[in-house]
């Protein structure tokens, strides 16, 4: 997969907003809707995140594998273009051992249940609410005592 920076205008699916290289602090993005993904872009880079999205749970668990060790959390919509296949990839995150935060979004209440079911550690009501609570997550699981 190809690296490159942001094209607002690009909807085609895989991109990755660039940050400091010297020590990266990236978040997980599986969404489909390309304004969403420039909207948790928007919001999580001016914090010092790398964002790296994926409109599919293969090319987010493509971008997993490259990027396991620099992930911090992880905002999941639950329908993306292959269907609902949201909770399939939260499973495997966690089936990989990923321990941090992920957040559930989906405009659907149910999708979002299955969501928490499958491995989410909180949910956003609203898409809009996801980078503060991923945030707010990140934060708590920085400062709890080893």
């Amino acid at each position: 997969m190809e690296d490159f920076y942001i094209d607002k205008n690009d909807t085609k699916g895989y991109f990755r907003s660039t940050m400091n290289p010297h020590k990266r602090r990236v978040i997980l993005v599986l969404e489909d809707n390309p304004a969403v993904r420039i909207f948790y872009i928007d919001s999580l880079n001016p914090k010092g995140y790398e964002v790296l999205c994926s409109p599919s749970m293969k090319g987010a668990l493509q971008l997993f594998d490259e990027e396991r060790e620099n992930i911090v959390g992880v905002i999941s919509d639950g329908n993306v273009i292959e269907g609902d296949f949201g909770p399939i990839f939260v499973e495997r995150l966690r089936n990989f051992g990923f321990k941090g935060p992920i957040i559930a979004t989906s405009m659907s209440s149910a999708l979002r249940q299955k969501l928490i079911r499958a491995g989410c550690s909180e949910k956003a009501d609203e898409k809009k609410d996801a980078p503060q609570t991923l945030l707010r997550a990140i934060q708590t699981t920085q400062t709890l005592p080893t």
